[in-house]
């Protein structure tokens, strides 16, 4: 998409047809249209990974289970 952008040719973008309209521009936005979705998405996947919650690699622990060294453990 970004490449897209770079490389349009800006004198076509411009260019009105016999009614006034600039089919080559509105072909454009709407190709950039559809793209924004995946846009969304690669930006979530790459900006935001860390508001994702992290899976922990230790030992799962409940409020039933002892922990050890957490409030109202026995010392």
């Amino acid at each position: 998409m970004l490449t897209a952008g770079r490389l349009v040719d800006i004198e076509a973008l411009g260019e009105k047809d016999a009614t006034g309209r600039r089919p080559d521009l509105e072909a454009h936005l709407r190709a950039l249209m559809k793209a924004l979705p995946e846009l969304s998405v690669v930006i979530t996947q790459g900006y935001l990974a860390h508001a994702i919650p992290q899976q922990s690699l230790g030992p799962r622990t409940g409020p039933d289970e002892d922990v050890g060294d957490g409030p109202g453990a026995d010392r």
